[in-house]
């Protein structure tokens, strides 16, 4: 990061931005992007013809620009929070965003092979993915961030759990995730060193998250070339691979891990014993031609199964876990018998309604459904109208709307 991380001088600076106003919507109107890990938001032209503090930090901060010296003075800024940039201007050495409320620092992706991810568009999605469905007083009581970079995940989770533990083999990364839990004065969560699940033996969780490096050795970069935050391997999921082996061990019963992660498609699929798994996998894929994955694993009391279901790409943002809920309820059944099927309740999903075009009908659900636009025959016509008007639906009719997200398990 290049700066020393003194958590005082960090606290005193996002205070002091906070006092300013500065937040995610003011962010938005004073900057463009693209805003992503390896480029810099870039200021609006009002932003940068202002050297009022908050424009000046802005550029600073959250732009990766360098400033007069002079004019970054007028905070004045905490010791050690900026460096020397030369000819007389000073330069903030991290990346800064504001991720629902919390004010996270990291790398940026272009630098050094042992930069620090932060969050970042796939974060995002394993984040709403993970955050408990009801979330009532804290519905997690341990919550385990695996490989956790920066420390995005754990903090944002830790929201939602009595005590949260981020692990990485990366030190850099370590310190980095205790400073921005210090800044952001978070304190049920704590940071260990350590590849995979050694730092925390003989521990189980009631949350495990994952994001490992997953593209193969070279893919972004260059032949050859590789990076710890990015590359998992020769085939790229081998990290990917070790984090599924390895995770139902330190997985609490009626727990749930979640690895956000891109198989290769000729990867060997292996059902573990006792455990239900589903994949959710993106319709898009990767530059090295893999699709971007969601990986649900829980014990299974009852049957044990493994499925995959396609997600639509314009629907990927919108995974949640009461959505992965109603998949995992959905799987319980179909990989059930017939006879269990009458004893269970169906509706649409919710937001779901008819369209019409051109003679032929469809079932619009909206993004978080993750159902595309879909025709529906007479066949399963009849058994959605059956479930609505208290009949008895055909079975194999019933097992393809599941099948399909035409129908979900009201539980």
């Amino acid at each position: 990061m290049g700066m020393t991380l003194d958590a005082t001088a960090g606290r005193s600076l996002v205070q002091r931005l906070q006092l300013h106003g500065l937040d995610a919507n003011l962010l938005r109107r004073m900057t463009r992007g693209p805003d992503n890990l390896r480029t810099a938001l870039t200021p609006t032209r009002e932003t940068t013809l202002r050297d009022d503090p908050l424009a000046v930090a802005v550029r600073l901060f959250l732009c990766g620009l360098a400033v007069d010296a002079l004019l970054a003075g007028i905070w004045p800024l905490p010791e050690g929070i900026v460096v020397d940039a030369g000819e007389g201007q000073v330069k903030a050495p991290f990346h800064l965003r504001i991720v629902r409320g919390l004010f996270l620092f990291s790398d940026y992706l272009n630098g050094p092979p042992d930069a620090v991810m932060g969050a970042g568009q796939t974060t995002a999605i394993l984040y709403q993915a993970a955050k408990p469905a009801h979330p009532v007083g804290h519905p997690v009581d341990k919550l385990l961030d695996l490989g956790c970079g920066a420390g995005t995940l754990a903090l944002l989770l830790a929201r939602d759990a009595k005590y949260a533990v981020g692990v990485d083999i990366s030190q850099r990364a370590i310190e980095i995730a205790r400073f921005n839990a210090a800044v952001n004065d978070i304190r049920n969560v704590e940071f260990r060193t350590g590849d995979l699940f050694a730092p925390v033996a003989g521990e189980a969780f009631d949350l495990i998250v994952s994001q490992p490096p997953y593209y193969p050795v070279g893919a972004g970069l260059g032949e050859g070339i590789s990076h710890g935050y990015l590359h998992g391997g020769p085939r790229g999921d081998e990290i990917a691979q070790r984090v599924l082996d390895q995770l139902p061990e330190y997985l609490a019963s009626g727990g749930r891990g979640i690895i956000f992660t891109s198989w290769p498609d000729d990867r060997t699929r292996r059902i573990s014993p006792a455990l239900r798994i589903l994949e959710l996998h993106a319709d898009r894929r990767e530059v090295y031609g893999a699709r971007q994955s969601l990986t649900v694993i829980e014990h299974a009391p009852g049957s044990v199964w493994m499925a995959t279901r396609e997600v639509p790409a314009d629907c990927w943002g919108d995974v949640h876990a009461w959505r992965i809920e109603q998949m995992l309820a959905a799987e319980d059944l179909l990989s059930g018998p017939d006879t269990e099927l009458p004893c269970a309740r169906f509706a649409l999903p919710r937001g779901a309604h008819w369209l019409e075009e051109a003679g032929l009908r469809f079932l619009r659900c909206p993004p978080e459904a993750l159902v595309a636009l879909t025709p529906v025959d007479d066949r399963l016509a009849d058994a959605i109208n059956a479930v609505q008007n208290g009949g008895t639906p055909d079975p194999a009719a019933l097992r393809v709307c599941l099948e399909r997200g035409l129908l979900v398990v009201v539980t």
